[in-house]
């Protein structure tokens, strides 16, 4: 070599070491070799140090860098000499930036390894059967915020969610079958839409309802053929509720204070206060207060009833209604019929009442009209 080396070994100076010929080795003993200078090989790209069978144990390094081809691995420390720090790679050489990290191509293992927001730019797969992607120690998971599509799983298999699920945007199941297995199910909602298709008709619709499994299947159906609502069990009620309305099986109440006598005279239930129909009429009386003879009287019976326009009949303007009377007294009796009158009068079909005993005062009586058909 043009440039010899002096070496200090058990730090006594020796003599400089003479050019070794090509293949043999230079062995030291003692406590290690100290450098005054550069240790330089003589070719570029040429000499290795250390074998894959003579490895050296530690390397210390008091800079910061170290190069590898044209990269570099950076260490930065932040607590001094004795504090934490973090390493930093640069594939173009040089300082290493933010922004230009090494890539870790292949296949990595890392083993109880903290990576603080790491950039994944094509996909993180495991060739394992069991995969636990997050720790169990982070409680608030924030996954995929930025993502407008995200797709989990495979096209078969199981998906398990194992607490809680919120969903703020709508839910979407295209399964064949949906399992609910809750004990009760609780929807805010105040419609629920069976049958829901681009268009619907009432060929999508037929036979959308409820069946409930038990010994044998109870349904609720609704059917085309006769477009109603069909039940394959019986049917119970605690019974129906006055309503506002006139329509099949609804019950409409009205009230009227009334002095009764002996002739006839309107109750001022008129064409208007019920629709056409057949109707269960009930009048309730107790009117001992004002006079009359009904205590808590019960009168009951079926009558026509027609909403619109009508001409008095001189021979049959008055159709009288059969009543069945209960209760717990009532020596006089109570009558009512419908009365046609002529359109021109503005009231057209009427309904009367009569008392076979005249009251001395206004007393309230409780019309009740269920109709039938």
């Amino acid at each position: 070599m043009a440039n010899r080396i002096p070496l200090i070994v058990d730090a006594t100076p020796l003599a400089t070491i003479k050019e070794l010929p090509i293949g043999d080795n230079l062995h030291l003993i003692g406590s290690g070799i100290s450098a005054v200078r550069d240790i330089l090989p003589e070719t570029d790209s040429t000499y290795s140090l250390g074998s894959e069978t003579k490895k050296w144990k530690d390397l210390w390094i008091s800079g910061n860098s170290i190069y590898i081809g044209g990269a570099t691995i950076s260490y930065s420390p932040t607590g001094g000499s004795s504090g934490t720090g973090a390493f930093s790679f640069n594939t173009g050489g040089g300082s290493p930036t933010t922004d230009s990290f090494a890539t870790l191509a292949g296949t990595e293992t890392l083993t109880n390894k903290t990576l603080t927001s790491p950039v994944v730019t094509t996909s993180l797969t495991t060739g394992s059967a069991s995969f636990n992607l997050l720790n169990t120690t982070a409680t608030t998971v924030n996954f995929a915020g930025a993502a407008t599509t995200v797709s989990i799983g495979a096209n078969s298999g199981t998906t398990t969610v194992n607490n809680n699920l919120t969903v703020t945007g709508n839910l979407d199941i295209k399964g064949t079958v949906s399992f609910i297995e809750s004990t009760t199910v609780q929807v805010a909602d105040k419609n629920i839409e069976l049958g829901k298709v681009d268009t619907p008709t009432d060929i999508t619709a037929d036979g959308a309802g409820i069946s409930v499994l038990g010994d044998t299947t109870k349904t609720f159906n609704w059917v085309k053929d006769t477009a109603a609502w069909t039940s394959s069990e019986k049917l119970s009620h605690k019974g129906l509720v006055p309503t506002s309305g006139t329509e099949i099986d609804q019950i409409k109440a009205i009230t009227k204070s009334l002095t009764l006598s002996t002739d006839w005279q309107d109750t001022g239930i008129s064409y208007t206060d019920l629709s056409t129909g057949t109707y269960l009429v009930q009048l309730f009386a107790n009117d001992t207060g004002a006079g009359g003879t009904n205590s808590n009287e019960y009168y009951s019976g079926t009558m026509s009833w027609y909403a619109g326009a009508t001409n008095s009949s001189a021979e049959l303007p008055t159709d009288e209604i059969q009543l069945h009377r209960a209760g717990a007294s009532g020596d006089a009796g109570l009558y009512l019929r419908t009365y046609r009158s002529a359109t021109i009068d503005g009231t057209n079909l009427k309904l009367q009442i009569y008392s076979n005993s005249a009251n001395n005062s206004a007393s309230n009586y409780v019309f009740k009209f269920r109709r039938m058909m």
